[in-house]
């Protein structure tokens, strides 16, 4: 009884405070407003990328009767999907490929990023629903938060409070639920509103993501809110407990993010574009090169084919040496960019796991995190699209070499060209993002902080709030 009382005595007290209600009403119409934009940046992004995809299958498709290693080098484009989710959270895609150039004998990154072609403002940010709802919203809660119990005190209501024998731990928890409710609603009215807007986009999201994103957030909330109302219950001030709220707040969002972010990028460094390039010429120089006779592993297999068949040159093999010397310069260079693009993407996931570890001190690093994942924007999401396109290119560069080899051509016949039906026997890309529980694989540290941090909040409410040292 007491609990609710105190819970409805604070919800009619914050809808009087004229000045908590204008920076809620202004915090809404920013997070609409970023929800619009968004939803309408998001459209018009799947249409291009739709738009371009149709028009390079059809360029693909209509080839007409060429050689197909001809066409290997012609190369092809695939394009990244838009996740819709990214209209709550654009993650890296600012600075991550939209399209992927498929060619032979090459891997190749994705091309092309917004941040690419922005000035260097970019650096500082944009305005996102993400931002409204991981630094904004907690800056509110704090400015709400900090003067929970202090106010109480100020106002000579905690000692009746405390006379009655309402515990402080009552107070505490009162508050923080009556706050919690608030700010849930807030994000459920948001992500409602996200829905509707993104269903109006032809662009359905998915609603397990959506549901894990509420959960998150709902977390997140409560342990600021927890924490936020716990130091307005141990100081002396409401002046002192906002201090010691805003440093704290600064600390999580400016702060470590940066501090950690340099730190994984020094145990951890990326190697330079020129010196990737080198390190991949040189052991792709150490194999064997289907467009080099001389090459010494070319020769090698050249023998091996010979002996094999059982002919006494390649020109009285029954298939196509060239087209079987292309598929083995493939195989081999298959292996020297797994190595050093896999090297790259260790490297930049020992980075993040600096950003991971610090989440055991500092909530934003794994709302941050987790948000980025369930949005389907994180560099995790990234590297599934690259491998699923890296892996369509070696079908359909394998394809065209084994038309090739077994196709009825003879070696050294360059003139010799596959039926214009052969294109459209090759499928289309598909991107396959992956599921809520896949995403969230390369979470897990992320994920354990959030458990802990919100059993914390829970444990330093129940037992050490009637401990705090307070000065009536």
């Amino acid at each position: 009884m007491v609990l609710s009382t105190i819970i409805k005595n604070e919800w009619r007290n914050l809808l009087r405070s004229r000045i908590a209600s204008w920076l809620l009403g202004i915090l809404f119409i920013l997070s609409v407003f970023t929800i619009w934009q968004a939803t309408g940046k998001v459209k018009e992004s799947r249409h291009h990328r739709q738009e371009s995809a149709a028009y390079m299958r059809e360029k693909f498709t209509g080839q007409g009767e060429v050689n197909p290693h001809s066409a290997a080098h012609y190369g092809h484009y695939v394009f990244k999907p838009v996740s819709t989710l990214s209209v709550l959270d654009n993650g890296v895609n600012d600075f991550t490929g939209v399209s992927l150039y498929l060619e032979g004998h090459r891997q190749n990154e994705a091309a092309f990023a917004p941040a690419q072609s922005s000035s260097s403002l970019v650096r500082f940010g944009q305005l996102t629903l993400s931002l409204v709802l991981q630094v904004l919203l907690p800056l509110f809660i704090i400015f709400i938060c900090h003067s929970a119990i202090t106010r109480e005190r100020e106002t000579r209501t905690l000692a009746v409070h405390l006379a009655q024998g309402t515990p402080l731990r009552t107070l505490v928890w009162s508050k923080t639920i009556a706050y919690t409710v608030l700010w849930i609603a807030f994000l459920a009215l948001n992500l409602a509103i996200l829905w509707l807007m993104t269903r109006s986009a032809a662009a359905p999201v998915s609603t397990a993501r959506l549901g894990g994103l509420w959960l998150l957030y709902a977390g997140y909330y409560f342990i600021i809110t927890a924490l936020s109302v716990l130091v307005s219950a141990g100081s002396k001030s409401s002046g002192n407990a906002l201090l010691t709220l805003l440093f704290a707040w600064l600390l999580c969002t400016v702060l470590l993010p940066k501090v950690t972010a340099n730190l994984g990028d020094n145990l951890s460094p990326l190697l330079t574009r020129t010196e990737l390039e080198e390190r991949i010429s040189t052991d792709k120089k150490n194999g064997i090169d289907g467009h080099n006779p001389s090459n010494e592993r070319t020769q090698q297999f050249k023998d091996s084919l010979i002996k094999a068949y059982q002919v006494s040159s390649p020109d009285s093999l029954p298939v196509n040496l060239d087209g079987l010397l292309m598929q083995e310069d493939e195989e081999y260079n298959n292996i020297v960019y797994d190595k050093h693009f896999g090297t790259v993407q260790r490297l930049i996931k020992k980075q993040n796991a600096a950003t991971a570890v610090s989440s055991w001190i500092n909530p934003f690093a794994f709302v941050r995190n987790i948000s980025m994942a369930l949005a389907g924007t994180d560099v995790y999401h990234h590297f599934d699209f690259a491998g699923q396109a890296e892996a369509y290119r070696r079908v359909i560069i394998k394809t065209m070499n084994e038309a090739q080899a077994y196709g009825g051509s003879k070696t050294g016949d360059w003139e010799w060209t596959v039926s214009a039906d052969f294109w459209k026997k090759i499928d289309d890309f598909s991107y396959q993002a992956p599921s809520v529980g896949q995403a969230l694989q390369n979470n897990k540290t992320e994920i354990a902080s959030l458990l802990l941090w919100v059993l914390l909040a829970v444990l330093l409410i129940h037992f050490g709030s009637n401990r705090l040292s307070v000065n009536l």
